[in-house]
């Protein structure tokens, strides 16, 4: 499905690219119809220069960013010295309270299908730091493996660091099913916070299959791009995270693709995610004192007394609501491997 390069007088109006995009059909249902819903996009967490425009299909609804970095080093200038080589506290943060307690969201996701037993043998997907392994390890005595494209998360893996048995390999799940001696070795597949950075998540999912024993499962947690907070924030709402975010699921987007690449959908809920309101309201400020670059750290100092409060005062009470109509900013399916398998 991949296209030629763009050249930068090609770029629609709004789009500044400073590497290699590709403009392609529907990585979901091949379609060439797409509406723009949203302009001047750009990344806000690590600030990584560029601004994007985000396209929807009009034929199946899948939202995405459009034109993209072409996948492979366009697309890897966006993750250059992030997650474990700019120092961030992405470790120190799952090893606190709040971290926990998503940790143990996920397992309760899961088990809204089935308990998880010892017997069960997991593989996490964008592994990075192995938080959620080490998690669910402790609570369920469960095998675990993870798989990350980061070195650096890999090489300091609470895993490793906790000395728990487990294999990380370094790469893609597409890459790992290459391998036909993983084919068939895990009953659960998790991917956190994964599956909207993949350029084409039908063919991983695919893959995911093949991972995966006759009737193991698969849980994707996603932003969902029908929360309340998206529409209020529009292009300043956080989980966008363009252009490194290629895909952006509404539910029924998520269930097409798990169900396009042959898994039978068993669990569908949107899930809290009490900083989105938050880390939207600092991408806004950010935007309006520094538009195209990293704003100066004083920004951040005054904006935390107004974030703090804030949060009390909106986001806490607020989620509950969203997540009681199904307007939370995230979103969390569960998905089956068929016990009948044509792989």
């Amino acid at each position: 499905m991949t296209g030629p390069a763009t050249p930068d007088s090609a770029l629609p109006e709004g789009v500044v690219a400073p590497v290699p995009v590709e403009t392609i059909p529907c990585v979901l249902c091949g379609g060439e119809s797409f509406r723009t819903v949203l302009r001047g996009v750009r990344d806000r967490i690590w600030f990584k220069p560029g601004r994007y425009q985000v396209q929807i299909c009009e034929d199946c609804r899948l939202v995405q960013t459009r034109p993209r970095p072409i996948p492979g080093e366009a697309l890897g200038f966006y993750y250059k010295d992030t997650y474990s080589q700019d120092g961030s506290n992405i470790k120190e943060m799952y090893d606190q309270p709040f971290g926990h307690l998503l940790n143990i969201y996920r397992i309760a996701c899961i088990e809204k299908v089935r308990k998880i037993v010892p017997e069960d043998h997991i593989l996490d997907v964008g592994c990075s730091f192995g938080s959620f392994l080490a998690k669910v390890h402790d609570e369920r005595g469960c095998a675990v493996a993870g798989v990350d494209m980061d070195v650096g998360s890999i090489e300091q893996s609470v895993l490793t660091d906790r000395k728990i048995p487990c294999s990380l390999h370094i790469g893609t799940a597409a890459e790992l099913a290459e391998q036909p001696e993983q084919h068939g070795q895990y009953s659960i597949v998790t991917y956190l916070e994964c599956l909207e950075h993949d350029p084409d998540p039908v063919a991983t999912l695919k893959a995911t299959r093949q991972l995966l024993k006759p009737g193991g499962l698969v849980l994707i947690e996603v932003p969902n791009w029908r929360s309340f907070w998206r529409w209020f924030w529009g292009r300043w709402w956080m989980p966008l995270f363009v252009p490194q975010h290629t895909v952006h699921f509404a539910p029924a987007t998520l269930k097409a693709t798990a169900e396009k690449a042959g898994l039978e959908v068993l669990h569908h809920q949107t899930m809290l995610m009490p900083v989105e309101w938050s880390l939207s309201l600092r991408g806004l400020v950010h935007d309006l004192v520094s538009p195209d670059s990293k704003p100066p750290p004083w920004v951040d100092k005054v904006l935390g007394p107004v974030i703090f409060v804030t949060w009390f005062l909106i986001e806490f009470p607020v989620q509950f609501w969203l997540r009681a109509f199904g307007f939370a900013g995230h979103q969390a399916l569960v998905a089956r491997r068929p016990l009948e398998s044509g792989d």
